[in-house]
């Protein structure tokens, strides 16, 4: 009878995959990384290409965010970053991909969706943001965002659907803010 010891081999392994997941994650939000989201992007690309997946991008940006760190301080603003991020987290599918893409931007990529459902999912978020809160001093703080969504189109790349929804986004910042914009021309 042989007896081995596994216990370095374990350790790297468990150290590989704490390394991966940090690899992946944006360190304040706890959410996906940019880079993270373009590798599921160009996945999910293949599996509608393959399999007739449909999916939806949406791109959001806190209205304003600025003005929140200015008056009240990047830690204030981190803390805005926290609460948007959990409600996203919270209020989508496990399926559904929740990523930081800077700054206060944020993409979620959403499968088996069409427009219809797509606009009903930005619109619960939009609404559930605007209505959430973090107590600074003596009073509560919240926010709006601007949303762009769109549909992958078959036959385009993975620049151009993020192109689409960054366009639609900025028709909601240049029309008013805490809105959200659709491209589901074709």
């Amino acid at each position: 009878e042989v007896f081995s010891d596994h216990t370095e081999y374990q350790h790297t392994v468990t150290r590989m995959n704490q390394l991966e997941v940090e690899v992946h994650r944006d360190a304040l939000t706890g959410l996906f990384n940019r880079a993270y989201l373009e590798k599921q992007l160009v996945s999910s690309i293949n599996d509608f290409e393959y399999f007739n997946i449909p999916f939806g991008l949406l791109f959001l940006d806190i209205d304003h965010f600025k003005n929140v760190n200015d008056t009240y301080g990047h830690a204030t603003g981190d803390e805005v970053l926290k609460m948007l991020s959990h409600t996203l987290k919270h209020n989508l599918r496990d399926s559904d991909i929740v990523a930081r893409w800077g700054g206060e931007e944020f993409v979620v990529l959403i499968k088996n969706v069409d427009k219809y459902i797509l606009v009903s999912i930005a619109e619960k978020l939009r609404n559930l943001i605007e209505k959430s809160m973090i107590k600074v001093e003596d009073k509560f703080l919240s926010v709006t965002v601007s949303i762009g969504a769109t549909l992958y189109r078959a036959g385009e790349t993975d620049q151009s659907i993020l192109s689409r929804a960054d366009q639609a986004l900025y028709n909601s910042k240049r029309t008013g803010r805490n809105k959200l914009t659709a491209d589901f021309a074709d």
